[in-house]
């Protein structure tokens, strides 16, 4: 079997680091688009919360290649979509982070960010925590992980 060449290899690793990409990507945009379900749960997005964003996806491996900018225009498209339809953004945003099931490290990453946006203005308010539980539910991550748990469990999407 002829061995690979210099150019093949270097042609492989570039396409796996494009996959690598893609994926982050992808990831990325689950991550803003809980994210902003969380933030907008209460009606309104502070500017707090952004902030709480934007340093959760810097302190994440994965995310923190994406230019500030980028991330901070991707959350406001994904906020503008609540405004606009929110039962819509809602859904497509658990759309999003479904993919993400069963890989526990990805999930619990997007609620440790969604966690962060929520304490944003330091009280975790009834809309916020119902959705965290149910991106906890949707990801398969028991909610006591997160300080979410109580004696009613998680509430069930209608």
């Amino acid at each position: 079997m002829p061995t690979p060449s210099v150019a093949h290899d270097r042609s492989r690793s570039h396409l796996a680091g494009e996959f690598v990409m893609q994926r982050n990507e992808e990831f990325l945009v689950a991550v803003v688009s809980a994210c902003a379900a969380v933030a907008y749960a209460d009606g309104w997005v502070t500017r707090e919360e952004r902030r709480r964003l934007l340093g959760a996806l810097r302190s994440c491996d994965a995310l923190a290649a994406f230019p500030v900018e980028e991330v901070g225009q991707l959350f406001d498209e994904v906020t503008d979509a609540f405004a606009r339809d929110h039962d819509e953004a809602e859904r497509a945003a658990f759309e999003r982070v479904e993919p993400f099931r069963g890989t526990p490290s990805r999930s619990r990453e997007i609620l440790r960010a969604c966690t962060a946006v929520a304490a944003a203005d330091t009280q975790l308010d009834g809309e916020e925590r119902t959705i965290l539980l149910l991106l906890c539910e949707q990801l398969d991550l028991d909610p006591a992980e997160f300080d979410l748990a109580d004696a009613r469990g998680p509430r069930r999407r209608a």
